[in-house]
């Protein structure tokens, strides 16, 4: 369940809190409970954490696609690129490149 993924995420955070797998695990709690911005605030919390780690930025840009903020999604899955040049050809670069061909037709809102 949301509340007890929260309660496991929340006990591994306390032991190690540079681990980014809690904050990813509250972030899916959250959205199950339909907690968007409770979930992607929890992801970019992850890249503070680790800003250093591509994976971080991909899963923030990712969420951020999924819920059609091109010009967030472009954001955090251009960082992402540029820490990790192998994904230039992965999946996303891809998006990176969908989310900004959506910024520059004009579709910047989340939704729009």
């Amino acid at each position: 369940s949301p509340a007890r993924a929260v309660q496991l995420a929340d006990r591994a955070d306390s032991v190690d809190p540079l681990l980014i797998e809690p904050l990813w695990a509250k972030a899916d709690a959250a959205a199950l409970l339909g907690e968007d911005q409770r979930a992607f605030d929890l992801f970019v919390q992850a890249t503070a954490r680790q800003p250093k780690n591509p994976q971080t930025w991909l899963q923030a840009g990712e969420f951020a696609l999924r819920h059609q903020c091109w010009r967030l999604a472009y954001t955090y899955l251009e960082r992402y690129t540029e820490l990790d040049p192998r994904a230039r050809a992965g999946d996303g670069a891809d998006d990176k490149d969908r989310a900004l061909r959506l910024v520059n037709a004009g579709r910047n809102a989340c939704g729009s």
